[in-house]
């Protein structure tokens, strides 16, 4: 794993960590919207995965930031989740 892939992949791990500790918070008022996050803090709610990707893409050039789909449950965004990351690689 290259020192890009460590770095996004850390940024990930940290963000899905903050983001577990306020769901529930987040789920009363943001359901099913999706959250762009950087160092584990939200910086913006979005209607789907590629609205937000897109917005982090055009805030944080150096592609460290993540996406996180509002529920009561946490998911996997699935393929698409993999696909972005393997697409910044």
């Amino acid at each position: 794993m290259s020192h890009a892939q460590s770095a996004k992949q850390a940024e990930i791990d940290r963000n899905l960590e903050a983001f577990i500790a306020v769901r529930s918070e987040l789920a009363a008022s943001h359901s099913g919207q999706h959250a762009l996050m950087r160092d584990g803090t939200v910086h913006g709610f979005y209607g789907s995965p590629l609205d937000a990707q897109r917005a982090g893409e055009r805030q944080f050039a150096d592609g460290l930031f993540s996406v996180q789909e509002i529920s009561a449950e946490t998911s996997d965004l699935g393929f698409y989740s993999h696909a972005v990351h393997l697409w910044q690689t």
